[in-house]
């Protein structure tokens, strides 16, 4: 098979230094390889450590190795003592014409302006790259990343890795639109909402609830659609019978109300004076015993 090269690609373009395809490229871990073609695309942007693993799929470590394979073979910079979490790749030794920042686009700049105003503070330089490599890569909306980053100030978290982990996170789960986001941090408000009643009914308050607590605590109040008074009465059955808190217990009990249709408390009560007559009901004797002991009786004059 021949080939040629299809020069009407070379609109859209950028160079190489010869060092790259000198390395022993057989040998070479092909994520290595990844790496440096990422960063050598937008030269003039700075990719932290944690976009490069998000847009590669790769573990942060995995990165860090590839980092220092091309800073030993002097093919990148990096500051003077940086910070293992904050490791940032520069751009190379020489750019003859570096591109325009992106930063200077009218999008990013009424971005950055709007973030100024929620946090009441001017943004820090590490905060405008991270947000204009959120809108770079990530190809997220302005208006959402906004919104990620009222989230990040509500939960007093705001700071540039939460906020490139949160952007990052959303990506991954398609959240790209102002609804999906407005549908996202409603769910989240709500759930939110929820535990705080679970830890009042409970008492837990020095611990984060386990992934398996929050889908029982989803379950009760988004599916089964239960009352704070409802789950009450199942926390006291609980602790009445076991003693102890026992989110599986607890939702056993719950999930048999939810299945025998009971959705108030007044249906659990009705439910507790049906056995209590039914129990009252019930002869101390037996019926049949008795009836047989009768038959074989001597007559009575």
């Amino acid at each position: 098979m021949t080939y040629q090269i299809n020069f009407t690609r070379y609109a859209n373009h950028f160079a190489l230094p010869r060092d790259i395809v000198d390395e022993s490229l057989c040998d070479m871990d092909p994520l290595y390889l990844k790496v440096i073609l990422l960063i050598f695309k937008q030269p003039e942007k700075e990719c932290s450590v944690h976009l490069l693993s998000h847009l590669l799929s790769a573990p942060e470590k995995k990165i860090e190795e590839a980092i220092s394979y091309w800073i030993d073979r002097g093919l990148l910079l990096t500051q003077e003592t940086p910070k293992k979490s904050d490791v940032v790749v520069l751009s190379q030794k020489t750019v003859s014409h570096p591109a325009p920042s992106f930063s200077a686009t009218p999008e990013a700049k009424y971005l950055l302006q709007c973030i100024e105003g929620l946090l009441g503070r001017p943004v820090t330089s590490t905060e405008s790259k991270t947000v204009i490599q959120i809108l770079e890569y990530l190809k997220m909306p302005a208006d959402v990343v906004l919104m990620a980053v009222d989230y990040c100030v509500s939960i007093g978290k705001m700071n540039a890795r939460y906020l490139e982990k949160t952007c990052a996170a959303w990506a991954d789960n398609g959240i790209l639109t102002h609804d999906l986001a407005e549908q996202y941090l409603t769910f989240l408000k709500q759930s939110k909402s929820n535990e705080a009643v679970i830890r009042r009914i409970t008492g837990i308050e020095n611990r984060n609830f386990t992934e398996s607590e929050k889908k029982f605590i989803h379950r009760w109040f988004d599916e089964y659609q239960f009352s704070e008074e409802m789950i009450t009465l199942a926390y006291e059955r609980m602790i009445r019978f076991i003693g102890k808190i026992s989110f599986p217990y607890l939702n056993s009990i719950l999930t048999s109300w939810f299945e025998k249709g009971y959705r108030h408390v007044e249906d659990v009560k009705e439910e507790k004076r049906e056995k209590a007559v039914s129990s009252s009901e019930k002869p101390t004797y037996d019926l049949d015993e008795l009836e047989r002991f009768w038959e074989h009786a001597p007559d009575i004059k």
